[in-house]
């Protein structure tokens, strides 16, 4: 696990629905107004703020930095993009096949206000599911594969939490980075489930999915 230094940002990167709406509200009283956004505004469809500050990544002379967001790499809003020589990262991640399915129940619920409309919304959960993709390496700013993770996730991040072990993976992170844990930990943002899961689809979701569940596998028995 790399060592924090609070001198260089913390790149904290949200994985959709791994819990991060709740973590980002810990990181605001962690942080203050040194917690900095980075999200495209999907309403209108513009692009996330580049923040000076940050000068690439190294920080600016400031201490106690952390930019929070979705780094998504395929729609050009990825770390390396933006700040390049970014150091030291952190994240929380989930079975990939609960991130499917609420992904799919979160979509159907805001979709309708988003300039760019999803083509979930005309598939029923099965059909969807059928075909759905979560692909870890979207949201990180190397490529992960079977030969390299451990030693990446390892050497890079400060930590990687689980959203199953919510409360313990913010308490482990509240001592890394030298906070307090908040007194009452609440999960926001959930979506309910308004049609029955396929759970017999997961099999072959998984099988689409060897990467991600090889590195969920070896998150769930080994914390980093």
């Amino acid at each position: 696990m790399k060592q924090y230094d609070r001198n260089k940002p913390l790149f904290a990167i949200h994985i959709p629905k791994t819990a991060g709406t709740s973590f980002r509200e810990i990181l605001k009283v962690w942080y203050g107004k040194k917690l900095l956004l980075h999200y495209r505004d999907a309403v209108s469809g513009s692009m996330p703020v580049r923040y000076p500050e940050l000068r690439d990544g190294e920080g600016n002379g400031s201490s106690d930095l952390c930019i929070f967001g979705h780094f998504t790499n395929r729609e050009g809003l990825g770390i390396e993009e933006y700040y390049p020589r970014a150091e030291q990262f952190l994240t929380l991640w989930r079975d990939p096949f609960e991130i499917a399915v609420s992904t799919y129940f979160f979509v159907h619920k805001v979709a309708s206000k988003w300039k760019h409309r999803p083509a979930m919304l005309d598939q029923s959960l099965a059909e969807y599911l059928r075909d759905a993709r979560v692909n870890i390496n979207a949201y990180l700013p190397f490529e992960l594969d079977s030969g390299n993770y451990k030693e990446i996730l390892g050497s890079r991040f400060i930590y990687v939490g689980l959203a199953e072990r919510y409360e313990q993976s913010v308490s482990d992170i509240a001592g890394i980075l030298g906070f307090d844990p908040p007194r009452e930990i609440s999960v926001l943002n959930s979506t309910s489930r308004h049609v029955d899961v396929p759970y017999e689809s997961k099999l072959e979701f998984m099988k689409r999915h060897e990467l991600e569940y090889e590195i969920y596998e070896w998150l769930m028995n080994r914390r980093i």
